[in-house]
């Protein structure tokens, strides 16, 4: 590089050191208003942090024991919701379970005690979201594209579990509180009930997140409880049938035995001893069915203690680590952490406007 290269490069160095400090004057003249900006995103974060409701989130975490070819009972109920794949996410899918709209409605007919009132579930969360005002308001928007709403959920309330039997208006409020308690598949919105997986321990948890710390521990009580219940019996539903079937087989060879035992003993009381050719048959074949159903009693009980041991074997054990437990603690923004965001956002406002507005005095200076 030439000895004018290094001039040139020298000047245009200068140019920006000269410039920065431009910009450092005009900022330290206008501290007053960065101070005054800054103070008051941190005044108004405080007060946000202040007075913002705590929430109440009661965290239910439990364990699968997915052991003894347990795993393809999974993948069959999960199959049923096009849940099905791998065993390494099988957890996962579990939980994508949980806050399936056949798991969720299964809870909202369980009798519940909030504040001394015991009602459905689903009344108490509906209580919940328009205390929220989340339910049953229209907003004037929506009334003007699409009219008054035809089915008016303000002031619904469930007063029968009899899904079968619902009209449009109960169906309606069944999807909204579906939606409300579960949020959106893709997660675009979220609901008060959310869940996680360890990856590393495989333990799950189901959370749930209200005002209320009552509601929030019985709707994550009563949500794993369905789901344990469901699942365990899904899991072994093929087992259990052939349980059934084994014992009702069974049962009805023991009666039959019992029967014929009954019937022996009437026909030797009845003769006392005294036979005629004709009674010896009779009592012969008596005996001899006697003789078969002890037999077929034996091989069937056989087959009930061994399709009692799969059906145990293969019954999957779910087991709670912690429920949540009142009092719950309150969740609520962090008085530090909402000052040093408004200092932040104060700084990034105040310091953005002086620049901007001393590049624009420059340009339409230099303009001129």
């Amino acid at each position: 590089m030439n000895q004018q290269g290094y001039r040139d490069q020298d000047v245009s160095l200068k140019q920006v050191f000269l410039t920065l400090q431009e910009y450092i004057r005009a900022i330290w003249r206008s501290k007053w208003l960065v101070m005054g900006v800054t103070g008051m995103c941190i005044m108004g974060f405080l007060l946000l942090a202040l007075f913002t409701r705590p929430s109440f989130p009661a965290e239910l975490t439990f364990m699968v024991n997915e052991e003894d070819g347990s795993n393809s009972g999974i993948n069959g109920i999960l199959g049923q919701f096009g849940l099905g794949g791998s065993s390494d996410t099988n957890l996962d899918k579990i939980l994508q379970l949980s806050q399936s709209r056949r798991i969720t409605q299964s809870i909202y007919f369980d009798t519940i005690r909030v504040k001394g009132n015991d009602d459905y579930l689903a009344n108490h969360t509906i209580d919940y979201l328009e205390s929220e005002g989340e339910w049953g308001d229209v907003s004037l928007l929506t009334r003007l594209m699409y009219g008054d709403d035809p089915l008016p959920l303000k002031g619904f309330r469930f007063e029968s579990s009899d899904v079968d039997s619902y009209g449009a208006l109960e169906n309606k409020a069944l999807k909204i509180l579906h939606l409300k308690i579960a949020g959106t598949p893709d997660g675009g919105k979220i609901g008060i009930v959310t869940t996680r997986q360890s990856e590393e321990t495989g333990i799950m948890s189901i959370i749930t997140n209200t005002h209320r710390p009552e509601l929030s521990a019985e709707i994550s009580k009563v949500l794993y409880s369905n789901l344990s219940t469901f699942y365990i019996e899904k899991s072994i539903s093929k087992h259990k049938a052939t349980y059934d079937i084994v014992k009702a087989k069974s049962d009805s060879i023991s009666n039959a035995l019992s029967i014929a035992q009954v019937s022996l003993a009437t026909f030797n009381d009845k003769n006392q001893g005294i036979f005629r050719s004709k009674d010896k048959l009779q009592e012969q074949r008596i005996i001899a069915n006697i003789q078969k159903l002890i037999a077929m009693d034996a091989e069937v009980e056989k087959n009930l203690q061994i399709a009692d041991f799969t059906l145990k074997n293969k019954t999957p054990y779910i087991e709670v680590i912690d429920e949540p437990m009142l009092p719950l603690l309150a969740d609520r923004p962090s008085i530090v952490q909402n000052a040093i965001k408004g200092m932040l956002l104060g700084l990034i406002l105040s310091l953005g406007y002086i620049v901007i507005r001393k590049f624009y005095r420059d340009v339409m200076t230099a303009e001129e």
